[in-house]
């Protein structure tokens, strides 16, 4: 019997950028800020959602897909798991596709810092984004990891 394909995390583009008003309000200290945090609170907590009820669908790690796209599957399952244990994810089924911004969406903005700091402490080694662009997915970092020195 042959396992489902999964589908790569999707929500809209909008979800995971701040929204016009959201970057208005912030210029008025207090009302606005608080305003413009609701607005943030609504936008992550929707995407957050949307993704969770897809990544609840996935009852397994896609060990198959990693090795299709020629990466170390061990490697990525660590790593995603000790992502799953500081975010708010139900399982730790990551797809090579699924996008870096949706992953590491929080409502404070410190995925990509908790990320680090998580990639740091289960491969010893120290990572900075500046590499990240909107589109880079879940492969991208475990490439970027396991093409480090350090993760030798």
């Amino acid at each position: 019997m042959q396992r489902e394909a999964y589908l790569p995390l999707t929500v809209p583009d909008e979800s995971l950028r701040p929204s016009i008003w959201e970057q208005r309000l912030m210029w008025f200290p207090l009302i606005g800020w608080i305003t413009a945090g609701f607005l943030q609170y609504a936008r992550v907590h929707r995407a957050t959602r949307q993704a969770e009820s897809q990544l609840r669908l996935r009852d397994h790690f896609p060990s198959e897909e990693w090795a299709l796209a020629g990466q170390d599957a061990k490697l990525a399952e660590n790593i995603a798991r000790a992502l799953v244990a500081e975010l708010p994810w139900p399982n730790h089924n990551f797809l090579p596709s699924d996008r870096l911004a949706i992953l590491l969406l929080d409502g404070d903005g410190m995925g990509y810092l908790i990320a680090a700091s998580v990639i740091e402490k289960v491969v010893g080694v120290k990572i900075s984004f500046r590499w990240v662009s909107f589109s880079s997915n879940f492969f991208d970092l475990i490439n970027h990891v396991s093409g480090s020195p350090a993760a030798a």
